[in-house]
């Protein structure tokens, strides 16, 4: 396991305590929301396919998985909360940023197990190492504090 990664495991006790607080009940998710997993039919309508990893969890992290892999401004994740949510609310949205962390560092660890396992022939190493970038520049963003205290 890279340094990097080791690092960043320690910062998820302070996440996962976050996140218990004002926790709300837990929906079916899809926890993986990457554009290939939305198609639109013929008749214009929306599909989530691939649903391997759903489960029942927080909607929060469902909503930090789709922003952490998209390249999403700042003001178009706010705009995801608010549309969500019906308004804008500084605590679901520093749940949301907590859980894009989160989801980063889950698919590089995904993506370190499938560099040891994995028959296919794929970089995961490197593609793990981008999510470990990821994960790493929501620590270092100057409001990791305040989503910690809001979440």
């Amino acid at each position: 396991m890279p340094a990097e990664l080791e690092s960043l495991l320690l910062v998820m006790n302070d996440i996962e305590k976050a996140t218990a607080r004002n926790a709300p009940a837990d929906v079916a998710c899809h926890n993986d929301l990457l554009s290939e997993n939305f198609i639109i039919d013929a008749d214009g309508k929306m599909w989530i396919i691939d649903w391997e990893y759903g489960g029942m969890t927080d909607p929060f992290f469902d909503l930090g998985d789709f922003v952490m892999e998209h390249p999403f401004s700042r003001e178009e994740e706010r705009l995801i909360i608010a549309t969500y949510c019906a308004e804008m609310d500084e605590g679901r949205f520093g749940r949301m940023m907590l859980y894009k962390i989160v989801s980063a560092v889950w698919w590089a660890v995904w993506a370190m197990i499938q560099h040891t396992v994995s028959k296919i022939e794929f970089d995961y190493m490197e593609w793990g190492m981008e999510r470990v970038a990821r994960a790493q520049r929501g620590v270092d963003d100057p409001d990791f504090g305040t989503w910690l205290a809001n979440a």
